[in-house]
Formats: C-alpha cells, structure tokens, sequence
C-alpha cells in the first residue's frame, strides 16, 4: 500500500485521502475485511481521524459505492450518444459495468446485510439509491431512439420498469458470473455471452408484443 499525506488543515483533501486509501483496502481485501486501522494508517491518519470523516466503513463503502455510481453514469452519457444499435448499447455497458461490479457490486449483498431492518433510509443511503436510479434515464432513452421495431418501442413504453430492471439484473448476473472462476468453467467470452443476452431479451420482448393489425385502423 502506498502511503498519502495531505496538507494538514485541509479538511478536504484529508477526506480524499481516507476515501483513496478505503477504495484500495476494499480492492485488497473486500467490505468484510475492511477495517477502520488499516484505512486510517495508508492515510496516515489516527483511526480516531478517520472517525470523525465517517462513522463506520460501512458509511465508507456506501460512500465510495455512490460516488463510483456517479461516476458511471458520467461514462454512460456518450456511449448512450454513440452507440449505433441495441446490441451495441447493452454490450457498451456491459463493459464499463463489469469493473464496477467487481470492486464495489459483489460487496452490496453484505453491506445491505448490516443496514438496520425497519428504519427509515440515511441521507447516504438515499443518495446512493439515487445514484442507482438516475443510471436509467439515458439508458432508457437511448434504447427508445435506437428501437428501430415498433414491437419493441411498444414494449419499452408500456413496461419501462420492468423491461430496465430485467436488463440491470441481466448484467449483474453476467458480472456476478464473470468476477469469480464461473466463466473458466464453459470458456464463453464475457463477450460473447453479453450479446446471447442481450439478442435473447430483445425477442422476448418482441414475442410479449404482437404487431398492429394494419387493417385496424381505429376509425369511428
């Protein structure tokens, strides 16, 4: 681990410097290894320090989580600009996800887990839930501007939750599948895996949605 050190009085900077030292302890050694005094030492900083920026390393992870899904959705904008196709689009980010997932995803299951049942959500919680949701919005777009197939534009529009979160749970599990020695097992490419899915949710879809009848023509 390679030591930081900033300024001291820069309140600012200190905080960056514990959130750098979490994110590489959290690449090293996952959430529940994660601890306070091995954060605290690569900030060279006191753990008491450390406290008085965050509360728990679970409020470092959800900390760290929420600014990577930001991040994500900076990098999301103009491969949702350029992608030429659905295919394109979902294999575009399917690429930036898998990464993501690897380092903060794989840990959600276990934070979630020690989050208290019953109450009501912290700022950070809800910042992070936001941070999820707001991934959607160009997602959804640019999957409306490239359905070439009214089938499909149709099925977007009368199930969008549920057609945006089938394909979310569709590529964390090709993350999940992917972050471990699962995919040794058959020697599929990521890849190659990606576009099966992606081709295999578009005509299912299509299959949910008949075509117009163009003898209807709805005329009083």
């Amino acid at each position: 681990m390679t030591a930081l050190k900033s300024k001291w009085g820069d309140r600012e900077a200190r905080r960056e410097d514990i959130l750098a030292a979490a994110r590489t302890c959290l690449a090293e050694q996952g959430l529940q290894a994660l601890n306070i005094r091995d954060i605290a030492r690569m900030a060279q900083l006191s753990p008491g320090t450390v406290y008085t920026y965050f509360a728990s390393k679970e409020e470092l992870y959800a900390t760290l989580y929420a600014e990577r899904m930001e991040a994500l959705l900076e990098e999301l904008r103009p491969v949702c600009a350029a992608a030429p196709d659905l295919e394109s689009l979902f294999i575009a980010i399917a690429e930036l996800y898998l990464p993501m997932y690897r380092l903060y995803g794989r840990e959600l299951n276990v934070w979630s887990r020690q989050r208290v049942a019953g109450r009501e959500p912290t700022a950070l919680e809800l910042r992070l839930l936001s941070a999820s949701r707001n991934l959607f919005a160009p997602v959804f777009s640019a999957a409306l501007r490239l359905s070439a197939d009214e089938q499909l534009i149709r099925a977007y529009q009368a199930r969008p939750g549920e057609v945006m979160a089938l394909c979310w749970i569709c590529l964390t599990g090709l993350a999940e599948h992917y972050s471990g020695d699962r995919g040794q097992m058959h020697g599929q490419t990521y890849e190659a895996v990606a576009r099966l899915t992606i081709r295999t949710l578009l005509a299912g879809l299509k299959s949910l949605t008949p075509p117009e009848d163009p003898t209807n023509t709805n005329q009083g």
